[in-house]
């Protein structure tokens, strides 16, 4: 699974704040990584060193679950 890269990773947020199409982006993206985690088989989890179970819990999170830096 590829990883996206956008500006919540690189800038930290106390020194801008996050427009809300910034956010939405993020949150589609997220969404996308958690589907295609949760369809992943177990030989392509243990390539990226995931468990299935990791993959399970990730996966069910809901999309407003979001890491801390998002948010504030």
């Amino acid at each position: 699974m590829l990883r996206f890269i956008s500006l919540l990773h690189v800038f930290p947020t106390s020194a801008r704040k996050i427009s809300l199409l910034t956010r939405l982006v993020a949150m589609d993206r997220t969404y996308r990584d958690r589907r295609g985690l949760g369809q992943m088989d177990h030989d392509r989890l243990s390539d990226i060193g995931v468990t299935s179970q990791d993959a399970r819990v990730e996966s069910s999170k809901p999309l407003w679950n979001v890491p801390q830096y998002w948010t504030r």
